[in-house]
């Protein structure tokens, strides 16, 4: 098969078109995969619950010259503290109605403290004074929107006892992500690879426009579900078609270029989030790029790849007689005379896509389980270290931007590594590397200036060593599948890698609850175990995609009995 793709440009101009169309999908993925931290972000607030005294409503006003902000922030005390006295009492008589109202040393009659949470009144008296408390209900919080910030938080009151609900979404999002893989990595299989990122990517216009207008937590919930669905089938099938459309030595540079404009989708994700401070219309401008991807995907042609491997040899002739048409070459295939391609074709079992293929063979089988161990280890490496960053002081927006450009940089010189070391090298630096960086970074004492610098370094470079991983990770992982499975085995494997992008927040708050060294030396055991089950897997850099089980087997085979690998 990569015998045809040579012939037909090598790789060609059209191939190359349809590539970037394909990756620029990853300016919709990206974005929704982590707006999460914008989404959810929780600014000061304080519980604005009125107190009853003896029946009557309780109100005050602000001191003179005290900001709410002022108030919140300084000295990390969470209390609005207010002193009354004839000046900033509203109503003094409410005081006077309540027994043995007097005034302290300092001549106030009492004190409000409006906590984050609740409200507390205290009336000075002979004794110990009267107190009352009341807890925070929806609709009673006021928040600190100095910085003109509106966020799922402050629209739906996500804090307090209602503060795990911002993780819940979170969690939630990934669980679609993982349903994706198992349901339209089956579907990008069986009918397709076109129809599946078409489908996803009308639905993902749809969703996002129900998101940006959600009027509840509910359905706000329920939508981003969907989205993460229709986010990672999309990418899921889009990718997959966009390595199917070149050759063995063009597979690497794609594969990372991918990566690339993903680093690109974080930046344009910070510019609009800082720009528009609110995250409906965050959202909106979110499905801009993802229009227009919707728009000039209807160009894209299906994989000649998928179709030789299902017999769809006269879809799979006009498929390449319109790319040898547009790069003006001879067409490899004569006119109306199939033959040439029938050689391609799979037969019998073969053509049907099954999970059980993804176990039932020795190669198959270690190939599946090692994938799912490597890619777990990586993505709960990357987000936990993600999450580790993300305690950095500092504005959320610079910080995220900084994070953006250092991950492209990154991702642009894994594209030069992967071409030229291949795929199983550097994933296994990648790894090792990156749990030694996570592995001190975690026995390191947090106690003086100097460890914590050293702290954040070696977080910061652990976090980079394993994102650099992604340049060769997805496309080491599309190589070792034959075609009749390959969506399928990618959906399974990443599928397991979402499990472990879930995980990740849950083992980096441990810190509260043990000592905060736990999260990261936990991150360095699964990328050392990662490192170390790659070097079961075989190297697929110069190797022909395999495109049925059998091409897996045999060639596992033909190099443990000494012979050379299938030749380019």
């Amino acid at each position: 098969m990569d015998d045809l793709y040579k012939e037909l440009g090598n790789p060609g101009r059209l191939q190359i078109i349809w590539f970037v169309m394909l990756a620029c999908n990853l300016f919709t993925a990206a974005p929704n995969a982590v707006v999460g931290v914008f989404f959810g972000f929780s600014p000061a607030h304080y519980c604005n619950a009125s107190l009853d005294v003896t029946g009557a409503a309780f109100t005050t006003q602000e001191p003179a010259g005290k900001s709410l902000k002022h108030n919140l922030t300084t000295g990390g005390q969470p209390w609005l503290i207010y002193l009354f006295d004839s000046t900033n009492l509203t109503s003094r008589d409410m005081f006077d109605s309540v027994a043995g109202a007097g005034v302290n040393s300092s001549g106030a009659l009492g004190r409000v403290q409006y906590g984050e949470c609740s409200v507390n009144l205290t009336v000075y008296g002979s004794g110990s004074g009267h107190n009352v408390s009341r807890k925070c209900r929806e609709g009673q919080w006021v928040y600190d929107l100095s910085d003109r910030e509106a966020t799922t938080v402050t629209d739906f009151d996500l804090v307090c006892e209602r503060g795990y609900l911002t993780y819940l979404a979170s969690m939630l999002y990934y669980l679609g992500l993982m349903l994706a893989n198992m349901t339209l990595g089956y579907a990008s299989d069986a009918v397709g690879r076109k129809p599946v990122v078409l489908m996803t990517i009308y639905l993902i216009l749809l969703t996002g426009l129900g998101i940006a207008f959600a009027n509840s937590f509910t359905l706000f919930v329920v939508l981003r579900v969907v989205m993460g669905v229709l986010s990672q089938g999309l990418q899921s099938a889009a990718f997959v078609l966009g390595i199917e459309l070149f050759p063995v030595q063009h597979r690497g540079a794609a594969g990372s270029v991918n990566q690339v404009i993903w680093g690109l989708g974080c930046l344009y994700l910070s510019a609009v989030a800082w720009l528009a401070r609110d995250w409906r219309l965050t959202q909106l401008c979110m499905l801009v790029p993802t229009a227009l991807s919707a728009l000039s995907l209807w160009y894209v042609g299906e994989s000649p790849r998928w179709l030789l491997a299902r017999g769809k040899t006269q879809r799979a002739s006009l498929v390449v007689e319109r790319i040898a048409s547009f790069n003006k070459i001879d067409n490899p295939v004569e006119e109306k005379d199939h033959s040439h391609l029938s050689e391609y074709t799979v037969h019998g079992e073969e053509h049907r896509s099954s999970y059980l293929a993804l176990v039932r063979t020795p190669q198959m089988r270690r190939r599946t389980l090692s994938l799912s161990v490597v890619l777990f280890g990586v993505n709960i490496g990357y987000f936990g270290m993600t999450y580790n960053n993300a305690e950095l002081a500092g504005d959320k927006y610079l910080n995220f931007f900084l994070g953006s450009v250092a991950e492209t940089v990154a991702y642009a010189v894994g594209a030069f590594v992967v071409v030229r070391y291949g795929r199983k090298r550097p994933l296994f630096v990648y790894l090792l590397s990156g749990s030694v960086c996570c592995l001190l970074s975690g026995v390191i004492s947090r106690s003086g200036e100097a460890n914590n610098v050293l702290v954040t370094i070696f977080s910061i470079l652990g976090r980079f060593s394993i994102a650099a991983c992604f340049c060769a990770s997805d496309t080491f992982t599309a190589e070792l599948f034959p075609t009749v499975v390959r969506s399928m085995g990618v959906g399974v494997c990443t599928f397991v890698a979402r499990l472990g992008s879930t995980l990740a927040p849950l083992i980096s708050a441990l810190r509260t609850v043990t000592f905060s060294q736990l999260p990261p030396l936990v991150f360095a055991a699964f990328a050392f175990a990662g490192a170390m089950v790659i070097l079961l897997l075989p190297e697929t850099l110069t190797q022909d995609l395999p495109d049925t089980v059998d091409d897996v087997e045999n060639n596992s085979r033909e190099k443990s009995q000494g012979l050379p690998p299938k030749p380019l």
